[in-house]
């Protein structure tokens, strides 16, 4: 605690020091949105000089080393509220949505927040009816989150945001990798990625699931949502205590979730959006497990009666209902015997036309936006 305090107020001193300060800032809560802002930076740095903003001492994006790329850890809110009272930067850019609340607070007229998606799924379910009302400028996945945004701002009277067509380059990235796949021919591995929250996996049926997989020879691979570490940790604690010397379960907190995705023959989850990148980018099985639906917004309806989410799960995944868990290993059997990889092609192809912006070439559409809003 005292180590990161202390880095803290000097990393803040470090940043008022005008030589490091930058027109344009990235701003992440935690380890994961780096994955979805690195791309952005990496293209910016080239050419202009950018400011990497994290509230963890882990975040990839502080062992970045570029002459133009400056990266501070502020760990306690009397820092952030300085940073947000004080920013004078032009272009603040983020995936955490809910902007004015908490510390996350627009004090700065002038500066334009950028708001950038860190999934697939869509905006008026997975977020809170007000999660992007303050934001100046979004770029949008696809073209889901373009029209529910555009209807929202409809129904509810609020100012008109700019909108670009950026699409999803996480999602090129992971299907980039899928040449480095090992083939398991000996042993099959199922990766468990739920959701967080009170009706995920993690809280409803986690070791049931882990028992049943384990007991027909499958080796499990557990990678907890972020916030599951923080709000399930007895949960997560007794179940590493169960298996924590078995050889067919792995548990998986790493920064990054490569391995355990090219490892994996087929997922297990929810309502995570780590379904769709899995069954998308590298063209595997997913199983969604028929949780109580993750809405956060209870208006949703008056935007869409549908969402990206229930669209994945019934044409690209298949899903298991939470009284038929004791087949889920021979379900398993069924989908990986009878994997059709063309047929899932076909449809992987109809869903990115639909719904997602630029497949391919968004990160050099990025840069082409970004130099448009600075100009």
């Amino acid at each position: 605690m005292l180590k990161k305090l202390f880095k803290s107020f000097l990393d803040y001193r470090r940043y008022l020091n005008h030589s490091t300060k930058s027109d344009i800032i990235f701003f992440s809560e935690g380890i994961q949105h780096w994955t979805h802002l690195k791309f952005l930076v990496m293209s910016l740095i080239k050419e202009y000089k950018v400011s990497f903003i994290t509230l963890n001492l882990n975040d990839l994006g502080l062992k970045l080393k570029h002459k133009n790329y400056s990266s501070f850890f502020f760990f306690n809110l009397f820092i952030l509220n300085l940073f947000f009272q004080n920013n004078n930067s032009k272009y603040l850019i983020t995936s955490l949505p809910d902007l004015g609340k908490l510390y996350f607070k627009k004090y700065n007229n002038n500066c334009k927040f950028i708001y950038i998606f860190h999934s697939l799924a869509s905006s008026h379910t997975q977020y809170f009816k007000d999660s992007f009302d303050n934001f100046d400028i979004i770029l949008c996945s696809g073209p889901h989150h373009f029209s529910e945004i555009r209807k929202s701002e409809d129904i509810y009277n609020n100012k008109r945001k700019i909108l670009y067509k950026y699409g999803y380059p996480r999602l090129e990235e992971i299907s980039k990798s899928k040449y480095k796949m090992k083939i398991n021919n000996n042993k099959k591995y199922i990766l468990i990625a739920p959701s967080w929250g009170e009706n995920s996996i993690t809280n409803i049926c986690l070791e049931e699931i882990v028992e049943n997989l384990i007991f027909n020879n499958y080796t499990v691979i557990f990678r907890p949502h972020n916030m599951s570490l923080i709000k399930n940790k007895k949960t997560i604690k007794n179940l590493l205590k169960q298996y924590f010397n078995n050889n067919a379960f792995i548990f998986d907190n790493s920064n990054s979730s490569f391995e355990s995705l090219l490892k994996a023959d087929l997922m297990v989850t929810d309502w995570g959006s780590t379904g769709s990148d899995f069954c998308l980018g590298l063209e595997k099985p997913v199983i969604y497990v028929d949780t109580p639906a993750k809405i956060r917004n209870k208006e949703y309806e008056h935007i869409s009666k549908t969402a990206f989410e229930f669209e994945i799960r019934k044409q690209i995944g298949t899903i298991i209902n939470l009284n038929n868990l004791s087949n889920l290993s021979t379900l398993i059997d069924q989908i990986l015997k009878n994997h059709d990889k063309n047929d899932f092609l076909e449809k992987k192809n109809d869903f990115l036309n639909n719904y997602v912006y630029n497949y391919l070439s968004s990160e050099n559409e990025g840069i082409k936006i970004m130099k448009q809003i600075m100009q």
